[in-house]
C-alpha cells in the first residue's frame, strides 16, 4: 500500500539484454512512473510515485513488449502485469458535518456529538476537539469510522455562540495518512446560568419616615421571568409588584413602610428560587440588600409637675418626657391653663424638656391642666406628632385673704357712785399695790376675795 509521501521502485528483469524500451514500455495505474534506467540492459528500474488524493486498490504496472528486441534483433509481443497494489493518498476527513443532538443546552442537559469519517481512523481523542463552554466525554467508536461522545455544558454560562472544532492533525487512517487542517461544527448555545443579580439591590431612600416611600431596583445579569412580590422579603413594609421596562433585566418596585414602626436594621432579601431565565433555568439561593431604616412612629409625650397646688409666690417645674428626641418644641405648643410657662429647655438632646410654671396673679382656679399639642413637634426622623398630651390637674390660688376685724368690747354697765366716797384714787387692797380703784367703783367683798368690776390702772 502506498500512502502519502510513499514511492516505490519498480524493477523489470528481462531474460537477456534488450533494447527498444521507451516511455510506453512500462505503464502504471494510480501514480506516475519515472523513466526506465538500466546498467546492463537486462535489469531496468523506475520510481513509482502515487497520485495525490487517490484511494484505489488493484493497481498494476504493465510491461508492453512491443518494440523490444533482443541482441539478435528478435522481437516479441504481448504484455505482462505486476501484482496488484493499493494507493491511498487521501487524508482522513469527516464524511459529513459534526452532528449535535441538542444545540441549546440548558442547566442539567447534555447532547450527543457524532463524528462520521470517510474511513476508519485511529488516534482520535477528545484532545483533538476544541469545546467552548462545555466538556466532551466518553468518545468511542465501534468501527473506527463513526465516533460518538457526550457534550456536557459548563455551569453558570450564558453564551449563544459556540462551535466545536476538530483538529485533524493527530488522526490517521489505516494507511497511516495523517489528517490536516480542521473542521468546525454548527453552532450550539450554552444557557446554564441561573438567574443572578448583576449588582447590588439599590434603595432610593434608606431612612424612611411616615408618608415616604422608596424605589427598590433589582438588576439581573440577563432577562428573567416569574419575578413577583413572593420572591422578595421586605421587613417592616410592603413591596409593590415589580415591573420591568426593558424586557426582564431591570425590575423596580415601590416600598411603603408600615405605620407606627421604628426599626433601624432592615434588609431586602431576594429569593432566587421563584425566578427563571428566559431559557428556563430556575434560580437558587438568595441575595440581600444593604440596610434601610424605618421610622414611622410619631413622637408621644407625658407631662409631670413638681407641685399641683400653687399659691402666691410659688412656681412648679414641669417635665415633658417624650418617647424619643424631638425638635420644633416651644411654648407655642403648650396651653398652660391659669399659669405661664417659661425657660423651656432640654439637657439630653431633646427627649426630656423642663419649664417653669408660674401661676397667674389674683386667680383662684382649682382645676387646670397643661395641654401639649403634639402636631407641632417632630422626631429626628421628621415624623410629626399627633393628638394632645395632658398633665394631671393642678390648682391655682393666688387671691390674697383679707385681715380679720377684732370684735367690739362689751358695753360697760352703769355704776352708781358710792355714798360718802370721794372721787379720788384709793389704794387697792388684796395684794395688788399697782392697781388703783376709781372712786365710785363697785366692790363686792366676799371674805378676802375682791372682784373688780371696773378699774383704772395707773402707770
Amino acid at each position: 500500500m502506498l500512502a502519502i509521501g510513499d514511492t516505490a521502485v519498480v524493477t523489470i528483469t528481462f531474460s537477456e539484454a534488450v533494447t527498444g524500451t521507451g516511455p510506453s514500455t512500462v505503464t502504471a495505474t494510480g501514480g506516475v512512473l519515472s523513466a526506465l534506467t538500466t546498467s546492463d540492459n537486462i535489469t531496468y528500474t523506475a520510481v513509482f510515485t502515487p497520485s495525490t488524493a487517490t484511494q484505489s486498490a488493484g493497481n498494476v504496472v504493465t510491461l508492453n513488449f512491443a518494440g523490444i528486441q533482443n541482441g539478435a534483433g528478435e522481437a516479441t509481443s504481448g504484455a505482462i502485469v505486476s501484482d496488484p497494489y493499493t494507493v491511498d493518498t487521501v487524508r482522513p476527513t469527516l464524511a459529513s458535518s459534526i452532528q449535535i443532538s441538542d444545540t441549546e443546552l440548558l442547566l442539567g442537559e447534555s447532547a450527543t456529538v457524532t463524528f462520521v469519517f470517510t474511513e476508519s481512523v485511529t488516534g482520535f481523542d477528545v484532545g483533538d476537539v476544541t469545546v467552548p463552554n462545555a466538556s466532551l466525554l466518553g468518545l468511542n467508536s465501534h468501527d473506527g469510522r463513526v465516533w460518538t461522545a457526550t457534550l456536557t455544558p459548563d455551569a453558570d454560562v450564558t453564551d449563544a455562540s459556540n462551535i466545536l472544532t476538530l483538529d485533524y492533525s493527530s488522526i490517521t487512517d489505516a494507511a497511516g495518512n495523517a489528517g490536516m487542517g480542521s473542521f468546525s461544527s454548527g453552532n450550539y448555545g450554552v444557557f446554564t446560568a441561573r438567574p443572578r443579580l448583576a449588582g447590588p439591590i439599590t434603595i432610593s431612600d434608606t431612612a424612611l419616615r411616615a408618608g415616604e416611600t422608596a424605589t427598590v431596583t433589582f438588576t439581573f445579569a440577563e432577562p428573567v421571568t416569574g419575578f413577583d412580590t413572593a420572591d422578595a422579603i421586605a421587613p417592616n413594609g410592603v413591596l409593590s409588584m415589580p415591573t420591568s421596562p426593558d424586557g426582564g433585566t431591570t425590575w423596580t418596585a415601590t416600598f411603603t413602610p408600615n405605620p407606627g414602626t421604628q426599626v433601624a436594621a432592615n434588609t431586602f432579601t431576594l429569593i432566587y428560587a421563584g425566578v427563571m431565565t428566559v431559557t428556563g433555568n430556575a434560580g437558587a439561593g438568595t441575595a440581600t440588600s444593604g440596610n434601610y431604616a424605618v421610622d414611622t412612629l410619631p413622637p408621644t409625650g407625658t407631662i409631670s409637675l413638681s407641685d399641683s397646688a400653687l399659691v402666691s409666690g410659688e412656681t412648679a417645674t414641669v417635665v415633658f418626657t417624650f418617647s424619643e428626641a424631638v425638635t420644633g418644641f416651644d411654648t407655642s405648643d403648650i396651653a398652660a391653663g391659669s399659669a405661664t410657662l417659661s425657660s423651656l429647655a432640654s439637657a439630653d438632646g431633646g427627649a426630656t424638656w423642663t419649664a417653669t410654671l408660674t401661676p397667674d396673679a389674683n386667680t383662684t382656679s382649682p382645676s387646670n391642666v397643661i395641654a401639649l399639642n403634639l402636631a407641632g413637634i417632630t422626631d429626628l426622623a421628621g415624623n410629626a406628632g399627633t393628638g394632645t398630651a395632658t398633665s394631671t390637674a393642678y390648682a391655682v390660688d393666688t387671691v390674697a385673704t383679707p385681715a380679720a376685724t377684732p370684735p367690739a368690747p362689751p358695753a360697760e354697765p352703769a355704776v352708781a357712785p358710792l355714798a360718802g366716797v370721794a372721787d379720788s384714787p384709793l389704794p387697792l387692797t388684796g395684794g395688788n399695790p399697782t392697781g388703783m380703784l376709781l372712786a365710785g367703783a363697785l366692790l363686792t367683798a366676799a371674805g378676802l376675795a375682791l372682784t373688780v368690776v371696773r378699774r383704772r390702772v395707773e402707770a
